[in-house]
């Protein structure tokens, strides 16, 4: 705000407008991607399609018809829609119906060590974690090392707890899905 007092003075008297930069990119972003938009969008990039954002193994399935070379278990850390599915009570499922044939990646749910050993378990690839960010906003780079570290650190604890050597020798016998998430799966709440 110093270094810039046009901009401070401007935003103080007129506030600020955080739809503009949206709104200069058109109308392709006011609608919901398409699965027919895969591939339009995997011949522009022509790298490796990734697909954030499934919680469903429908939804897992179309990925891979509509050409995504891996895919990513996500809620959008429930922003998207209130009341969305946590991702690790849907990742087995997801995994499963993928059957192998691309990646599956978790992002959400992760705050320590055991949530990356349960996922890893329950067949995905690898985590996404969001604690450094908020390490690098408070202690910098030093801060992202420690959250890091620690995360290692849980995860070591974790395989010695249950008895595994290495992350390689997980799967979903490690893991017992907690009450709610039967009760999710079964539908009944009595």
């Amino acid at each position: 705000m110093i270094r810039r007092p046009q901009w401070t003075a401007r935003f103080l008297r007129y506030g600020a407008r955080l739809a503009a930069a949206n709104e200069a990119l058109g109308p392709r972003l006011k609608q919901a991607a398409l699965w027919s938009d895969m591939a339009w969008l995997k011949e522009r990039w022509g790298g490796p399609l990734v697909v954030k954002g499934i919680a469903t193994p429908a939804d897992a399935r179309r990925a891979v018809d509509s050409g995504a070379d891996a895919l990513v278990v996500s809620n959008h850390g429930g922003l998207a829609l209130d009341g969305a599915p946590a991702t690790l009570p849907v990742l087995q499922s997801i995994v499963d119906a993928v059957a192998g044939g691309i990646e599956v990646y978790l992002d959400g749910g992760v705050r320590q060590g055991s949530d990356v050993l349960r996922a890893l378990a329950l067949g995905a690839r690898a985590v996404m974690i969001g604690p450094e960010l908020l390490s690098l906003a408070v202690g910098g780079v030093a801060g992202v090392e420690h959250v890091l570290e620690m995360l290692r650190h849980q995860v070591d604890i974790a395989l010695a707890m249950v008895g595994a050597q290495s992350t390689r020798d997980l799967d979903a016998s490690f893991v017992r899905a907690p009450r709610e998430w039967a009760i999710a799966a079964s539908g009944s709440y009595s």
